[in-house]
Protein backbone atom coordinates (compact mmCIF):
# COMPACT_ATOMS: atom_id res chain seq x y z
CA UNK A 1 0.00 0.00 0.00
CA UNK A 2 1.46 3.58 -0.87
CA UNK A 3 0.94 6.41 0.67
CA UNK A 4 -1.12 9.34 0.12
CA UNK A 5 1.63 12.11 1.66
CA UNK A 6 4.95 12.07 1.87
CA UNK A 7 6.49 13.42 4.76
CA UNK A 8 10.17 13.53 3.80
CA UNK A 9 12.12 16.84 3.91
CA UNK A 10 12.70 18.24 0.46
CA UNK A 11 14.37 21.33 -0.92
CA UNK A 12 12.46 23.92 -1.85
CA UNK A 13 12.89 24.46 -4.95
CA UNK A 14 12.34 20.66 -5.83
CA UNK A 15 9.10 20.62 -4.35
CA UNK A 16 7.93 23.97 -6.53
CA UNK A 17 9.00 21.82 -9.78
CA UNK A 18 7.37 19.06 -8.32
CA UNK A 19 4.15 21.05 -8.44
CA UNK A 20 4.62 22.59 -11.46
CA UNK A 21 1.86 21.21 -14.06
CA UNK A 22 3.26 19.58 -17.35
CA UNK A 23 1.47 19.52 -20.75
CA UNK A 24 -1.94 21.08 -21.16
CA UNK A 25 -3.78 23.84 -19.14
CA UNK A 26 -5.69 24.29 -15.84
CA UNK A 27 -8.65 25.93 -15.49
CA UNK A 28 -10.76 27.38 -13.09
CA UNK A 29 -14.34 26.43 -13.70
CA UNK A 30 -17.59 27.00 -11.34
CA UNK A 31 -15.99 30.18 -10.01
CA UNK A 32 -17.73 31.95 -6.42
CA UNK A 33 -17.12 34.51 -4.42
CA UNK A 34 -19.27 35.09 -1.67
CA UNK A 35 -18.83 38.52 0.77
CA UNK A 36 -19.81 38.01 4.28
CA UNK A 37 -20.10 40.80 7.04
CA UNK A 38 -20.00 39.82 10.63
CA UNK A 39 -22.00 42.24 12.75
CA UNK A 40 -22.06 42.28 16.87
CA UNK A 41 -25.62 41.67 18.06
CA UNK A 42 -25.07 40.86 21.74
CA UNK A 43 -22.56 39.42 24.04
CA UNK A 44 -22.47 36.09 26.17
CA UNK A 45 -20.13 36.01 29.38
CA UNK A 46 -17.89 38.49 27.77
CA UNK A 47 -17.96 37.11 24.21
CA UNK A 48 -18.92 38.82 21.38
CA UNK A 49 -22.05 37.50 19.27
CA UNK A 50 -21.96 37.68 15.87
CA UNK A 51 -24.68 37.26 13.28
CA UNK A 52 -23.96 36.97 9.54
CA UNK A 53 -24.74 38.51 6.07
CA UNK A 54 -23.74 36.31 3.27
CA UNK A 55 -23.76 37.89 -0.26
CA UNK A 56 -23.30 35.91 -3.62
CA UNK A 57 -21.32 38.44 -5.45
CA UNK A 58 -19.42 38.75 -8.82
CA UNK A 59 -15.82 36.57 -8.87
CA UNK A 60 -14.48 39.46 -11.29
CA UNK A 61 -15.30 42.25 -8.35
CA UNK A 62 -12.14 43.88 -7.16
CA UNK A 63 -11.34 43.59 -3.21
CA UNK A 64 -12.06 47.87 -3.35
CA UNK A 65 -15.41 47.08 -4.34
CA UNK A 66 -16.13 44.39 -2.58
CA UNK A 67 -14.93 46.53 0.74
CA UNK A 68 -16.92 49.28 -0.83
CA UNK A 69 -20.00 47.55 -0.78
CA UNK A 70 -19.77 46.04 2.61
CA UNK A 71 -19.25 49.26 4.32
CA UNK A 72 -22.07 50.94 2.41
CA UNK A 73 -24.21 48.29 3.90
CA UNK A 74 -23.10 48.15 7.16
CA UNK A 75 -23.72 51.86 7.75
CA UNK A 76 -27.39 50.97 7.05
CA UNK A 77 -26.85 48.00 9.57
CA UNK A 78 -28.15 49.05 13.30
CA UNK A 79 -25.41 46.86 14.76
CA UNK A 80 -21.22 47.39 14.72
CA UNK A 81 -19.50 45.71 12.20
CA UNK A 82 -16.93 42.68 13.40
CA UNK A 83 -15.41 41.65 10.54
CA UNK A 84 -15.86 41.77 6.39
CA UNK A 85 -14.03 38.76 4.83
CA UNK A 86 -14.37 37.56 1.03
CA UNK A 87 -14.22 33.85 0.17
CA UNK A 88 -13.43 32.78 -3.85
CA UNK A 89 -14.35 29.06 -4.03
CA UNK A 90 -13.80 27.27 -7.41
CA UNK A 91 -12.83 23.99 -8.89
CA UNK A 92 -9.83 23.24 -10.58
CA UNK A 93 -9.38 20.84 -14.10
CA UNK A 94 -7.21 19.91 -16.71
Amino acid sequence: MTALWSWERRPLGELAASLLYEGGTKMRVNQTTNLRIACVTGYDYDKEVCRNINLKVNPDASDEDLLFTANTIAGLQAFPVHSIDRYDNCDLTE
